[in-house]
């Protein structure tokens, strides 16, 4: 009876194992999908703070960026085109000047130096004079009855006249000559040579 009664108590006590096995089993699957279901909630919930952290702070960061950008960028065009601009306007400058330059030193119709740039010349001569003796040659060029060319056959044929002239002169002259039109039907030609230094 004994044996029976340690049989049955081992045979229960196994059932009852089983029994709380099974019900511990069940509890731990339990307890393992509401865990699984936390870390999917808690992965869930991060990827939306990570969405609402990028709807929220990155993207309008970056279209603030993408506007500064843009705004840096029609700001580099415009001082690029002012630039191009201010500096087209300094060689247009640049170019009137040499003209202005060009026309208060030069004869409009010959192209010659005129009397202005004569009188420069002399006096840059001059000074040169002070370092050696400079030997300079002034010739004095009047047309004869050019008065009556401009009179009967007109200025347009008085000034071709002038101009064939002043080409004879560039032609016949030395390169280091200075040629110039002083006025009306005058022309002066300025030769200069430097004397050997004396020791």
């Amino acid at each position: 009876l004994r044996n029976q009664m340690n049989v049955w108590a081992k045979t229960e006590l196994l059932d009852r194992l089983d029994t709380m096995v099974t019900l511990f089993e069940a509890g731990l699957a339990r307890e393992m999908t509401r865990l699984q279901r936390i870390q999917e909630a808690a992965f869930i919930s991060a990827i939306l703070v990570l969405v609402a952290e990028a709807l929220l702070i990155f993207l309008p960061a970056q279209i603030s960026v993408n506007r500064a950008f843009r705004r840096l960028e029609r700001r580099r065009n415009q001082l690029i085109t002012s630039y191009q601009k201010a500096r087209a306007r300094n060689d247009e400058l640049q170019q009137a000047h040499k003209s202005l330059n060009y026309a208060a030193t030069h004869d409009v119709l010959t192209g010659l130096a005129n009397r202005r740039a004569l009188n420069s010349y002399m006096n840059r001569v001059a000074r040169g004079s002070d370092e050696g003796d400079v030997g300079i040659c002034l010739l004095k060029i009047d047309l004869d009855f050019f008065k009556s060319v401009n009179d009967t056959l007109g200025h347009a044929a008085g000034d071709e006249v002038l101009v064939k002239v002043a080409r004879l002169l560039r032609k016949h002259a030395q390169a280091e000559d200075f040629i110039a039109r002083s006025g009306g039907d005058e022309f002066v030609i300025v030769v200069t040579s430097r004397a050997a230094p004396r020791f």
